[in-house]
């Protein structure tokens, strides 16, 4: 199988690997996930015939990607916003679903048809995605002694 990308393209193949690798290794405090690292490593070999070597570098045996590749692409901001994105969405889910089975016992939710559960767990959502959309974390406490 042979692909062919021009210099833009593979600008876009690297930032793809990069974040595909990232998500399935970055939390890895031990082994990282092999067949991840060696596609990352496979792809940024290639960069240099890409006009795109200084984007990347060989420290200790492994392939990383330098400063000037975060610096002069956009793969820090989409990583930010990603991050920012994912945080608030979490947020309000957990916050939502701690609400829910607050209110409603296990054998009422046991009772819920599927759909029920979603509709009455996506009013906790919504509530708290507002009030985040609002607020932000201001009125966010943690309450000692509950």
């Amino acid at each position: 199988m042979k692909f062919e990308f021009n210099k833009e393209e593979f600008e876009s193949l690297m930032k793809l690997v990069y974040w595909g690798n990232w998500m399935a290794n970055a939390n890895k405090s031990g082994d990282k996930i092999d067949k991840y690292e060696f596609v990352k490593n496979k792809v940024f070999l290639k960069a240099d015939e890409a006009g795109l070597g200084d984007y990347i570098s060989t420290k200790n045996g492994e392939i990383h990607v330098t400063q000037k590749f975060e610096e002069e692409t956009d793969i820090n901001e989409i990583h930010d916003e990603y991050d920012e994105d994912t945080f608030w969405g979490e947020l309000a889910d957990r916050l939502a679903m701690k609400e829910f089975m607050k209110t409603y016992s296990s054998e009422e939710i046991k009772l819920m048809s599927m759909e029920e559960r979603v509709e009455k767990s996506r009013e906790f959502f919504e509530k708290y995605e507002e009030e985040i959309r609002n607020n932000g974390l201001d009125k966010i406490e943690l309450v000692k002694g509950i």
